[in-house]
């Protein structure tokens, strides 16, 4: 056998002979049988797709993906790439080639994967990620050689685009479509038949159908203005059917007329009435998009009514949600079950899905009041709801789980540390039973509360005197601050400002872009080095400590908290609010329940953020996501959508999306009342601009385990928050850094912050001892639980033989740490980035502008 030395890899690539047990296993065993059905040609034709489909199966399987990753580290003596996807594509070439006896070729495959792996560039700057992988390359003129078209056949001609297209030609492939009026009709009809068959209501789609659809949506995406603004493009839509077909796919109550769950199901990823909507639109003229915009926020241009039939009420609209369970798409559209949850989220579920359903079900929908029925629907009790109406197991499942939903998120910052300058009722549960005699007084009177009203009763932060804030919503630069004259305070008054339970720090912007340094306190032979760097290579990347930066510590004060019950920073730079810290900001008992939710989700699949965090993350460290978003390539022709984990296929995932949900909302609503009166505004309106709730917000969460990053800036729209669930290490680690402002801070169990993606911020990155000491969260008696290692590397003044203390100070706080030796970071980042914002409020334009553009083409 040949051998292929390697400047820093001392083993050459070896072939396992377990890996033909693999071969056997499931999805690979059926995948290889299906390629096996053509012939040699059609295998070497079909194996990108088929490829490309094995890779998906297997991203669905975490424990595959772990086994495929350790398997390259192995055979290949040592790689170690940041993203799964790859190591999956190099494993899946490899079996195929042992599995046709073409052992040879499957070790060049193993030695080209290790010099791919050392001819990775040496991050020091980081790209985050920013740019799609669909987005459209320039057009470049290349000679193309003529094509005699009246001799090929319709498929042939779409096989010759393609093969032209898979093999890197796009601009070739492109400049032929450009320029030749029947080369368009041709594809145009093609592409008409592909999704035609594919969306059939009478005979069901195979797997080739499937990818057929698929491929004509991403080579449809390449159509560039210079085309589809041609007359000759514009007349090829029409006359080969493939205006009709897409105006048909992208109707509302399309999937209603779906038999086939399969077909349901690829809405989640490719969202085809979004995407193939977005080209309808983006091909019909401007003039015609212009008309159309002028109306666009009013529903009735927007969407057809109802006149006649049965009048929507409460109960009629629950009655006929029973007795048509699939109005709600929630295989589709997970985020759908959420449509209860507050106005924002069902008025956006009315007009996206709800409204057409009833259409087609005989309820009369012109002249309904959405605020007032959702009012009234809220304002129902579940147990009189099931006495005069059938419900189907799963809408009653809905009802119950959004009032549960509701009660904890109107309870949270109630049941928080609050100040006890508070002007509200004298005590905790005093406000409570005002709260709930308020509650049941107003439903006697078949009315539900709102949270706006019922907030009035509570205590919170918006109530303290400490300073005079206006509401101006300036999201992009700042949140507008007052400064205060005086602290009515009595527990602080007199005292100095620093001293307040909620006091400001003015802080300055920091000179200079550290984008791409490392912070870290560890001295220079225990740094964390980026992974991809190996012996003989030269790491540029910068470190600094905080010293060096002149970054100043925010630490919590237990004094102050246990004066008054808060400790909570206000980060002001002139008169612009530009970050927050709450130290103690849940109670002891909903912080065990996200700490007990962060340890059920290790579960969920490990998705990549940014090129900063994958290049100093280990083993252990993992950011799962829930929520939507715009993917940034590898998921062919998807669009803004739920990320892999976000499902509500059964009752078992409808109730895991809504403990997320929960876990999201708490954040979400500690997080506003910070300082009510300026940090209400974090996370208002993102469900009414289009994006997906998960909630009672679109924003996304992210769980994290050991996250560490250099100095970056993120693309998000507005002001975040993150909480610090679990911290157990030496001091000085996984802190946050706000370089941006000159502070750093000593984050510790229970501590919730806010600050802006789009100011340099980072990770003081713990020591490289330390995160070798780390371990990836394992189960354990049906719960996840950090592994126990054998050798901390604290001081010997830290290594203590009892029980570790808690970590965090609040009164009566219950920390558990599994093991003392156990370190470990974790904790939660709620955000809402811009090009998700963007893309789901394009969205939203082109749903709306449905019947607009329909018309258009029908004409």
């Amino acid at each position: 056998m040949t051998v292929y030395p390697s400047l820093y890899f001392p083993q050459e690539p070896i072939l396992d002979p377990v890996e033909f047990v693999w071969l056997s296993q499931e999805p690979l065993a059926t995948a290889v049988t299906r390629l096996e059905q053509g012939s040699e040609s059609a295998r070497i034709e079909q194996y990108p797709i088929w490829k490309e489909n094995v890779k998906q199966e297997i991203e669905g399987h975490s424990y595959w993906v772990r086994r495929i990753v350790d398997w390259l580290a192995f055979v290949t003596g040592g790689i170690e790439l940041s993203m799964g996807a790859q190591a999956i594509e190099v494993f899946i070439d490899c079996m195929w080639l042992r599995h046709i006896g073409q052992d040879e070729n499957a070790c060049k495959r193993l030695h080209q994967a290790q010099q791919d792996f050392l001819e990775l560039p040496i991050p020091s700057k980081f790209n985050n990620g920013r740019l799609d992988k669909e987005e459209e390359e320039p057009d470049v003129e290349i000679k193309v050689e003529p094509i005699d078209l009246s001799e090929l056949r319709l498929g042939s001609a779409s096989e010759f685009l393609q093969l032209r297209w898979e093999q890197t030609m796009l601009a070739n492939w492109k400049k032929t479509i450009r320029e030749d009026p029947e080369t368009q009709y041709l594809v145009c009809r093609q592409w008409s038949e592909s999704l035609a068959i594919f969306f059939s209501e009478t005979n069901e789609p195979g797997f080739s159908e499937s990818q057929a659809a698929i491929e004509a949506l991403r080579q449809m995406r390449k159509i560039t203005t210079t085309t589809w603004s041609q007359p000759s493009w514009q007349a090829a839509v029409k006359t080969s059917g493939l205006s009709e077909v897409i105006i048909d796919i992208c109707k509302p109550s399309k999937q209603l007329d779906i038999q086939f769950p399969h077909v349901i199901e690829t809405f989640r990823r490719n969202v085809w009435r979004e995407t193939l909507g977005e080209l309808l639109y983006n091909w019909t003229p401007k003039a015609v998009i212009e008309g159309i915009a002028k109306d666009l926020n009013d529903l009735k241009t927007t969407n057809t009514f109802r006149k006649g039939g049965i009048t929507c009420t409460p109960l009629t609209l629950l009655r006929t949600m029973s007795e048509h369970p699939k109005s709600i798409p929630r295989i589709s559209n997970p985020a759908s079950i959420f449509f209860l949850v507050n106005g924002q989220n069902f008025a956006m579920a009315w007009e996206r899905w709800l409204q057409p359903a009833l259409d087609l079900y005989g309820i009369a929908t012109e002249d309904v009041n959405i605020k007032e029925l959702h009012r009234r629907i809220r304002g129902l009790d579940l147990d009189r709801i099931k006495s005069e109406v059938p419900l189907d197991e799963t809408l009653e499942l809905i009802l119950a789980e959004t009032e549960k939903l509701v009660k904890q998120s109107q309870l949270v910052v109630e049941s928080s540390p609050q100040a006890s300058n508070v002007t509200a009722p004298s005590s905790k549960a005093s406000a409570k039973t005002a709260v709930l005699g308020k509650m049941k007084k107003i439903r006697r009177h078949g009315k539900k509360i709102s949270p706006s009203s019922e907030a009035q009763d509570k205590p919170s932060s918006s109530n303290l005197p400490t300073s005079s804030l206006s509401t101006e919503d300036a999201l992009e630069d700042g949140l507008s601050i007052t400064l205060p004259l005086t602290n009515s305070c009595p527990h602080c008054s007199g005292r100095d400002k620093d001293e307040w339970c909620v006091r400001t720090v003015e802080v300055e912007r920091l000179d200079g872009n550290y984008e791409g340094c490392v912070l870290t306190e560890a001295p220079e032979h225990d740094r964390l080095r980026p992974k991809d760097i190996q012996p003989g290579m030269k790491d540029d990347t910068k470190y600094y400590h905080p010293n060096d930066l002149g970054l100043k510590a925010l630490q919590s004060r237990p004094e102050v908290f246990a004066r008054c019950a808060v400790d909570t920073t206000l980060l002001v730079s002139g008169a612009l609010l530009v970050g927050a810290v709450k130290f103690g900001a849940f109670s002891s008992e909903a912080l065990t329940e996200m700490q007990d939710h962060h340890e059920t989700s290790s579960v969920l699949k490990t998705v990549k953020r940014g090129a900063s965090f994958w290049a100093f993350a280990k083993g252990s460290s993992t950011m799962k996501a829930i929520g939507s978003r715009l993917p940034q390539g590898g998921n062919p022709g998807s669009g803004y959508g739920p990320y892999a984990d976000v499902k509500a296929d059964t009752h078992d995932d409808i109730r895991t999306l809504f403990k997320h949900a929960e876990i999201s909302d708490k954040l979400m609503h500690v997080a506003r009342h910070i300082y009510y009166p300026v940090t209400k505004v974090i996370g208002r309106d993102s469900v009414s601009s289009g994006m997906d709730p998960l909630g009672s917000t679109g924003s996304n969460m992210f769980i994290c385990r050991n996250y560490v990053s250099p100095i970056h800036v993120d693309d998000d729209l507005t002001i975040s928050a993150c909480m610090q669930l679990d911290k157990c290490c030496p001091s000085g680690e996984w802190n946050f850094a706000y370089a941006q402002w000159g502070y750093y801070i000593e984050t510790i169990p229970n501590t919730l912050w806010l600050f802006y993606g789009t100011h340099q911020h980072g990770t003081i990155m713990p020591s490289h001892s330390t995160m070798a000491a780390t371990s990836p969260a394992r189960r354990c008696n049906g719960r996840a639980q950090p592994a126990r290692v054998q050798a901390p590397p604290y001081p010997p003044d830290q290594q203590e033989a009892g029980p570790a203390p808690a970590l965090a100070y609040p009164r009566g706080l219950r920390f558990i740490i599994v093991d003392p030796r156990t370190l470990v970071s974790t904790g939660i980042h709620n955000t809402i980035r811009r090009r998700d914002r963007i893309r789901a409020a394009h969205y939203q334009a082109v749903r709306r502008s449905y019947h607009g553009v329909a018309r258009h083409w029908q004409t």
